[in-house]
Formats: C-alpha cells, sequence, structure tokens
C-alpha cells in the first residue's frame, strides 16, 4: 500500500529534520555563549529544558523551542544574576501559531524581559498575536503592550528600552541554511536590538513583515 511507503518516507524526513533543528539550536547556543552585549549582558542555557511532549501532534512533532538565560554581572554568564531570557521554537505548523498562516516552517526569536518568560505560552497548545495585546514595530517586530489594569505600551516604550520589554521576531526556517545564518538571521538581531541599535533592522529583512488584517496577522509581500 502506498500509505506505507508515505509514512516511511515522513518519518525519515521528520528524522533528518530533527536532527538539523538539534543542530541550529547548538549552533545558537554557542553563538550567543559567547557574546556579551554592549550593557554587559551575556548567555546561558536555562534549567528549564522543554518537554517534546508538549510538541508532539498524534505521532509526529511539530515544534521545538530552546530558552537561554540572560545574566548580568560577574565576569562569565553562568555567574551573573538572571536577567531575562532568549527563547527560539520551531514551528512545522502547530495549530494556532503562525505557520499555518504563513505557509512554511517558521522559527520565532523571543526576548523576554527580567521577571517575564515566554516558556508558559510556548508550550502551550496555541500561541496566536493579537492587536489587543501586540504592537507591530517595523513590520517585523511584535512588541507585548498589556501590562493589565487598562494600561498600555507604545512603540515609544519599546524603542526607548528593548532590553527591559518583551518582543519577538518570525523567519522562515527555509532562510536559516548555514552557521553564518545562525548569526545573521537569529542571535546577531537579538543582540543588536537589545543594544537598541535599530538602525541594525536592515539585517533582518529575511525576516517575515506583517500587518493586522482585522483581529489576526497578516503577512506582508
Amino acid at each position: 500500500m502506498t500509505i506505507g511507503r508515505n509514512l516511511l518516507n515522513a518519518a525519515t524526513v521528520l528524522k533528518a529534520a530533527s536532527k538539523q533543528i538539534e543542530e541550529l539550536f547548538g549552533e545558537f547556543s554557542n553563538h550567543l555563549a559567547g557574546t556579551r552585549t554592549s550593557g554587559g549582558i551575556g548567555f546561558r542555557a536555562s534549567k528549564d529544558p522543554a518537554d517534546a511532549a508538549n510538541y508532539m501532534e498524534g505521532w509526529a512533532q511539530d515544534g521545538w523551542r530552546l530558552t537561554l538565560v540572560a545574566t548580568e554581572g560577574g565576569k562569565r554568564a553562568r555567574k551573573g544574576h538572571e536577567y531575562g531570557e532568549v527563547t527560539i521554537a520551531v514551528d512545522l505548523g502547530r495549530e494556532g501559531w503562525l505557520a499555518e498562516k504563513v505557509g512554511e516552517a517558521c522559527i520565532y526569536v523571543f526576548w523576554a524581559a527580567p521577571s517575564d518568560t515566554w516558556t508558559e505560552s510556548i508550550d502551550g497548545s496555541e500561541f496566536f498575536p493579537t492587536p489587543e495585546l501586540y504592537s507591530i514595530v517595523d513590520d517585523q517586530i511584535f512588541f507585548w503592550t498589556d501590562v493589565g489594569e487598562d494600561e498600555a505600551l507604545t512603540e515609544a516604550d519599546f524603542r526607548a528600552d528593548p532590553l527591559n520589554n518583551t518582543w519577538f521576531f518570525v523567519v522562515p526556517l527555509t532562510k536559516i541554511d548555514t552557521r553564518r545564518k545562525v548569526h545573521d538571521l537569529l542571535a546577531g538581531p537579538i543582540v543588536n536590538l537589545l543594544e537598541g541599535k535599530f538602525e541594525q533592522l536592515e539585517a533582518l529583512h529575511p525576516a517575515l513583515r506583517f500587518s493586522w488584517q482585522g483581529d489576526e496577522p497578516a503577512v506582508l509581500e
């Protein structure tokens, strides 16, 4: 039966994809582990690894997550005090995520400000930005604006202090095809944005661009 052959082929592709994504995560970790921002922020591995069970849809895995803790102070990142976190997540069509809308696999790059975290939202079954909770900066960066009690942050707040705000951007997974691209399109932009180097956003040109269409983000051509 062709279904048996198709399943074997699909399993082979997913195994290869899993290995490549693990290698990508390793490269990303290595890039950031050797980085310290101009403000003294370093990075080290998180004590909260992702549970693969959260990313299983039937027998197939449709997502991955890696979180690194940002630290400040101390001569080495592992000795510093925790100060926010960086998370990357791969979306192979998770229900309620953006890849379904984009039409291709995506990788998200998240920054969570101190005392904040993305992991619960990411590990949950659905993650979908709405204009009630986010603003889109320069068509590329989803900036968390909801701080409760009928208050909302503005784009000016983000630009004034990206380090102490919470945001993410999205890159097509197919664009990350070399080790250099891991730095140029994932790790590098995180560091530039944390340092407030918005003029460096041009380096993010492969990142997906969005605008609000009603209550949902729509991909810009």
